[in-house]
């Protein structure tokens, strides 16, 4: 229940500084964890707060916590992914990014973002709603909610 995911989270933000928990995350069998709250699947959990409303009748101690409505499990968050698709549209001309397209470790791309799978985060808000607030943001930067991309 909540109370339960409530002491995860705050037990995580403890050891990471951060709530953006991955989506595979699993509280470890060890001593640093209650061992009542030992093989919680917390990034299920984070991502169905997240995409779900899971727990959304706590939204408001969850923005107290410093929780992240918006962040991707990859941690990345909007303003990252804002500033990667701006890149990305800059270097190619458009918005259209594949889906298995990552960032490249090179001199074009800012290091902060290296290694972010950009395609999966366009295919995500086309399919998933993800960034729904940041629609108009969106629409104006030439995004195209319609395009699928092959790749």
């Amino acid at each position: 229940g909540w109370e339960n995911v409530k002491r995860a989270l705050l037990a995580y933000k403890s050891f990471h500084g951060d709530l953006l928990v991955r989506q595979g995350f699993v509280i470890p069998e060890n001593a640093d964890w209650p061992e009542d709250l030992w093989g919680m699947k917390l990034g299920f959990a984070v991502y169905n707060i997240r995409n779900n409303g899971t727990y959304s009748t706590h939204r408001a101690e969850l923005e107290e916590m410093g929780f992240d409505f918006d962040s991707q499990s990859t941690g990345h968050g909007w303003e990252n992914v804002k500033r990667a698709l701006l890149k990305y549209k800059s270097l190619r001309g458009d918005l259209l990014v594949p889906y298995r397209f990552v960032i490249p470790e090179n001199a074009h791309w800012p290091e902060d973002l290296w290694g972010m799978k950009l395609g999966f985060a366009v295919y995500n808000i086309r399919n998933n709603g993800t960034y729904s607030t940041h629609r108009a943001e969106l629409e104006e930067m030439g995004f195209d909610f319609d395009s699928q991309s092959t790749g």
